[in-house]
């Protein structure tokens, strides 16, 4: 999204409806920017969510910025503390 102050990358992890009994492999990003598979077995349960936030980042120009606690995600902007 676009704010003043450049643009927020907003991120989030869904997963929905595994089947009983597969080998699920799921695609991820490590913290060092690598993609991965992380293989599991699928659950008894005929579906489930795991949803997982993780913190924005803040482009500003050539720069990104790790934004953590700075972001309100309720108001969808950055805190004023960390605009200073």
């Amino acid at each position: 999204m676009t704010i003043p102050e450049g643009a927020v990358v907003l991120r989030e992890v869904k997963q929905q409806g595994n089947l009983p009994g597969k080998t699920i492999a799921n695609r991820v990003i490590d913290p060092n920017g690598q993609l991965r598979y992380v293989e599991h077995q699928g659950n008894n349960h005929s579906a489930h969510l795991i949803a997982r936030d993780c913190e924005p980042y803040l482009i500003h120009g050539n720069c990104i910025y790790a934004i953590g606690g700075g972001w309100d995600g309720r108001r969808q902007e950055l805190r004023p503390e960390y605009r200073k």
